[in-house]
């Protein structure tokens, strides 16, 4: 019957297929003896925050303790940081909202104001009370093109708040470790946002957008690029506590959040080849501040994979699955550095710059931080 077959080619093979990926993943997991530990700036103090890569998490919070099917890491946030040599981290922001819904859009209540997950809003929303616009996570959409309203047990949500204070103790703990957060933001206006970090205890370990001047004089909306274009040493950052630096994608007046596009060059997502990611993505593309002056470069390794179980053809979706489940080598130095090539030289960004920050899913395996510790290694070196 169509509804056994819909069963035989969706939930039924989506937990096969989980089952092996969880099996295999931990088979040809890379052993932790092979990465090294994270290298701090505080051993090249002299440096600029610019001048520096770091290893940064995508979707940091989707970790197998908290989301089940869309997990994209083994670990936590903290675990993140304290085993996988993460620096930066990469986090969906939504809140409680009312909004015009469409037909796959749903509005469901929450119990928290703030929450980090992969759900998308239909459109525009203004903040209420604990009303959640719950689109179906594009991870698991892909995994099932089914009807997700029947598995809403797999999907999660984690407060920022309870983020922001695990970052919080890890600043406190490791006082001569930076830290960064980038915000794909859905939340308007943004500033609402800030409220979270003076909540968190934050607010006065933040390098505040234009540094040292007064938000007053050079807002996120003017581009602080016009006005100083410099980022601090790290020895700065350490000597006034500011260790740790906020970006948004949305850009609006905030006391907190620099808008990242002013300053970052950012590839393009979702993508396998080297080659189709160096590009910049849209957004990037599309800045009013020259990819040339921007001081930051980002570098998106995190594909995506289609698993349509709708599907006859079982060879496609093993491949996609083999794929899926192959991040020891998309993690691998060698993919890693034949990316930052492609893009150098490629022209995203000159043949010299090296990358800010690396974004991989499943950050626990490969061994993207050696790559990063020998771009920092090579960067004290040649300026230090």
């Amino acid at each position: 019957s169509t509804d056994k077959k819909k069963k035989m080619l969706g939930y039924d093979l989506v937990a096969l297929a989980q089952t092996f990926i969880d099996q295999t993943r931990v088979a040809t997991q890379t052993p932790t003896d092979s990465r090294e530990p994270c290298l701090s700036p505080s051993v090249a103090p002299t440096l600029r925050y610019d001048q520096w890569c770091f290893y940064a998490s995508h979707n940091s919070y989707a970790s197998r303790d908290i989301y089940k099917i869309q997990a994209q890491h083994a670990h936590n946030i903290v675990q993140q940081f304290e085993l996988d040599g993460i620096r930066c981290f990469d986090l969906d922001l939504f809140s409680g909202q009312t909004c015009e819904t469409s037909p796959q859009h749903t509005c469901q209540p929450i119990v928290t104001d703030v929450e980090v997950c992969f759900d998308k809003p239909a459109t525009t929303c203004q903040p209420t009370q604990e009303i959640y616009c719950n689109h179906h996570s594009p991870d698991v959409d892909a995994l099932l093109r089914t009807d997700l309203t029947k598995m809403k047990s797999t999907v999660a949500a984690r407060s920022l708040l309870s983020i922001l204070q695990d970052i919080r103790d890890l600043l406190v703990r490791y006082p001569h470790e930076v830290v960064t957060i980038r915000f794909e933001n859905y939340i308007n206006p943004v500033s609402l946002v800030d409220d979270v970090f003076d909540q968190a205890g934050l607010s006065d370990m933040i390098l505040k957008p234009a540094w040292p001047l007064s938000p007053t004089t050079a807002t996120t909306t003017t581009s602080p690029m016009t006005t100083n274009p410099l980022l601090p040493t790290f020895q700065w950052m350490f000597d006034n506590n500011r260790r740790l630096v906020v970006f948004t994608d949305t850009r609006g007046d905030s006391k907190y959040q620099w808008y990242q596009y002013d300053w970052m060059v950012e590839t393009q997502y979702g993508e396998l080849d080297p080659v189709r990611i160096a590009v910049q993505r849209s957004a990037s593309a599309q800045s009013k501040v020259a990819a040339s002056v921007r001081p930051l470069f980002t570098i998106n390794n995190f594909p995506d994979f289609v698993f349509d179980t709708r599907s006859t053809n079982v060879g496609q979706l093993l491949a996609s699955i083999r794929d899926w489940n192959n991040f020891g080598w998309i993690n691998s130095p060698t993919n890693i550095q034949s990316i930052i090539k492609t893009c150098q030289t490629r022209g995203v960004v000159p043949i010299t710059k090296n990358p800010n920050y690396i974004l991989t899913d499943w950050s626990e395996q490969g061994a993207v931080i050696n790559v990063v510790n020998a771009l920092n290694r090579d960067t004290i070196k040649k300026l230090t």
